[in-house]
């Protein structure tokens, strides 16, 4: 395992972790619970599930949330660089050890085709996104590994980082849709 290899100030990589970092976890929280609350009543965008005859997700809460994994995604399994923020460089990390990659690697694909609408590979008609049962737990358990790690060196505990590994150890499983 690497040490971890700072590309830029021990302050600015702090702030990274409190603000942004925190961020992804908080916008994801605030997405499923909005979610869990429709009614599905307005006549907005749906995901329709042509199987079960439902409707799954509304579709801009979908999207964004696809965002928030896939930048979650690049912190975990992103290369190094100075540019972007990775988990190597907080903490020595073997990518293979806290690994479900080849399936998250096939679903990131298909998020990055999603996602860029202009494009003429992107996925069309119903597909199933596995949203709850594998991105949100893969990404949770990849945070409280991290979240354990990180906190060892004692300048990255904060109170942010704290409420992260709270909300996500109590929160009551998988949320429902």
């Amino acid at each position: 395992m690497s040490k971890p290899v700072p590309p830029v100030s021990l302050r600015r990589m702090k702030e990274m972790l409190n603000v942004h970092f925190y961020h992804e976890w908080d916008m994801i929280f605030k997405l499923l619970e909005r979610q869990r609350n429709l009614t599905f009543t307005k006549p907005q965008i749906y995901v329709y599930d042509p199987i079960s005859k439902r409707v799954v997700w509304d579709s801009p809460i979908m999207c964004e949330l696809l965002i928030h994994f896939r930048n979650l995604n690049e912190f975990f399994y992103g290369k190094v660089n100075k540019k972007n923020a990775n988990v190597r460089h907080y903490v020595g990390w073997n990518k293979r050890k806290h690994n479900k990659k080849s399936k998250i690697n096939v679903w990131n694909k298909r998020i990055h085709k999603f996602l860029a609408h202009l494009s003429y590979s992107r996925s069309r008609g119903w597909k199933h996104w596995p949203i709850l049962p594998l991105f949100y737990p893969h990404y949770k358990m990849l945070t409280l590994r991290f979240i354990k790690r990180v906190n060892k060196d004692k300048y990255y505990i904060s109170s942010q980082m704290e409420n992260l590994k709270q909300r996500l150890i109590n929160e009551s499983g998988v949320f429902s849709t």
